[in-house]
């Protein structure tokens, strides 16, 4: 009865609040998210709330990429996670959203759904409908996938919802899930994966990618027991991690490749940060590699003891550099002063599996405060390069695989 009464507030709450969610950031690279490994699981991510990435600029720092990472790690096999989200999807239109799309490819199917239905007090009997409803589609649709439904999260969790009125939606959150967890324990395609409260991070952003991880190791423990078995029929080796890292490393293959996808990046990068040169550095072992560059830099390559990007890439985390010619580390170095850089900022780039590659740049030809780039968006659009980079190395790679059978069977 009260939650009948309090249905139409909670409704125009609601909608007020929704237009608020514009200045928090989410992603904006492809729904898509791979780590490397022997063959390839294709997961789908459907929903609202943790699937749609508040508070990252791209979905290798929010679930898709810590979720392809996590399941990677665990199961050794090469994983894809797609993503189908919007900000604020219900249980209702899950299924439109996904009608006509290939399902049947999916290993595992993820629905992440639930805030915008708690928030509005949707009633429970209609919960239970509809999300039976939607267990039936997708299992018609790909009925060899697993179907993953993941539990609302802690509503009160979210910032925004941190009163009273959360504290309720966060109640009735409560009594979603048990109606979720029900209906996945009478039916064996199903698996209930709860998730927890994030452990807060300190910082003022929506969510950040440790809450993430955090999501993604929860979702990876009920997902495993069954990916794990496939994992155990595929063949043993790192044959194709070993054959992508050499792609990798095949540096003139990624300067002469066409690399738009790498190119708009360090374009956006110039803009975003103000800056005279951005550039891509690959690291071998002896010397930096610059096969993508925006602006005007002529130096092709450097040895490593004299590059900047040696050392962000030893940081494991954005590098910068006010003034490059007063720094302890660089005042003589020659080769920088003859390209006349004095501003440096860069952050880490790794192959799929986790090894350091190189590092995007961002340079200055005037010095200028460090503190003047956003590190946080730094990372973001690094991260925008490296998935560039992976796609440039696994068509590579891809290229250089025999064709199956014998020659001339």
């Amino acid at each position: 009865m009260l939650s009948r009464l309090l249905r139409p507030a909670f409704r125009a709450w609601y909608t007020r609040v929704i237009p608020t969610f514009e200045a928090i950031p989410t992603p904006v690279d492809e729904p898509t998210a791979t780590a490397s490994g022997r063959g390839e699981d294709r997961i789908l991510i459907v929903g609202s709330g943790p699937a749609a990435g508040w508070g990252v600029r791209s979905h290798d720092l929010a679930l898709p990429g810590q979720l392809a990472r996590e399941l990677a790690a665990r199961t050794g096999h090469g994983t894809r996670v797609d993503v189908v989200a919007t900000r604020s999807m219900t249980i209702a239109d899950a299924v439109p959203a996904l009608e006509g799309r290939p399902l049947a490819t999916y290993r595992t199917i993820v629905v992440v759904l639930g805030i915008s239905d708690a928030m509005t007090l949707l009633p429970e009997g209609r919960w239970r409908s509809r999300m039976q409803g939607l267990a039936a589609f997708l299992h018609d649709s790909a009925p060899d996938a697993q179907i993953v439904l993941a539990g609302v999260p802690p509503i009160a969790s979210i910032p925004v919802y941190g009163h009273l009125l959360g504290r309720i939606a966060n109640r009735h959150a409560v009594r979603l899930n048990a109606i979720t967890r029900a209906t996945c324990l009478r039916r064996a395609h199903l698996t209930f994966a709860p998730l927890g409260r994030p452990t807060p991070q300190g910082e003022s952003r929506h969510r950040g990618p440790e809450e993430y991880r955090q999501w993604a190791r929860e979702l990876a423990a009920a997902m495993v027991p069954k990916l794990r078995g496939a994992a155990a029929e595929a063949p043993r080796g790192r044959g194709d991690e070993d054959r992508a890292d050499r792609a990798l490393e095949q540096r003139e293959s990624l300067a002469g490749a066409p690399a738009p996808g790498v190119d708009r990046v360090l374009s956006l990068a110039r803009s975003l940060f103000s800056a005279d040169l951005a550039a891509v550095a690959l690291v071998s072992r002896d010397r930096v590699w610059f096969p993508h560059r925006s602006g005007e830099w002529a130096v092709e390559s450097l040895p490593r003891q004299l590059s900047v990007c040696t050392h962000t890439v030893r940081a494991k985390e954005a590098f910068v550099i006010g003034d490059l010619s007063t720094h302890e580390l660089f005042a003589g170095n020659e080769t920088l002063a003859r390209a006349g850089v004095r501003f440096y900022a860069g952050y880490p780039l790794e192959t799929p599996d986790g090894h350091p590659m190189g590092a995007l740049c961002v340079l200055g030809r005037n010095p200028r405060p460090a503190d003047s780039i956003n590190r946080a968006l730094l990372r973001d659009v690094a991260l925008l390069a490296q998935r560039e980079l992976w796609k440039i190395s696994r068509e590579a790679a891809e290229s250089a695989l025999p064709l199956s059978g014998p020659r001339g069977s």
